[in-house]
Formats: C-alpha cells, structure tokens, sequence
C-alpha cells in the first residue's frame, strides 16, 4: 500500500473493501480528523492499519 505523505493536512482518509454487489465493488470510507502533522509516518500507519482491520 503506498503512503502519501501531506504535512499541512491534518486529516485521515481510510477506503474500506464493502464487499461485492453483484458485479460491482462496495468502496466505503471513514474519515478521521485532527491528526497532528507532526505525528510520524510509520506510527500513522500502524494506527491507520490497525483501524482498518476492526
């Protein structure tokens, strides 16, 4: 997965598999504010990563 990395942003944006419907592909997305931009990458990550696993 690759990482973007945006300082003046202070927000996180997750994309979620939803499943199928049908033939199509469910997108949902949780958005999570606040962040601090100072916050280290891998640590973001490894929070982002564990999010999405719930």
């Amino acid at each position: 997965m690759a990482v973007k990395e945006y300082k003046y942003e202070s927000k996180m944006k997750l994309e979620l598999d939803g499943g199928m419907d049908g033939n199509k592909q469910i997108t949902k997305s949780k958005t999570y504010g606040n962040v601090k931009p100072n916050t280290d990458n891998e640590k973001f990550y490894q929070v982002a990563s564990s999010i999405s696993r719930l």
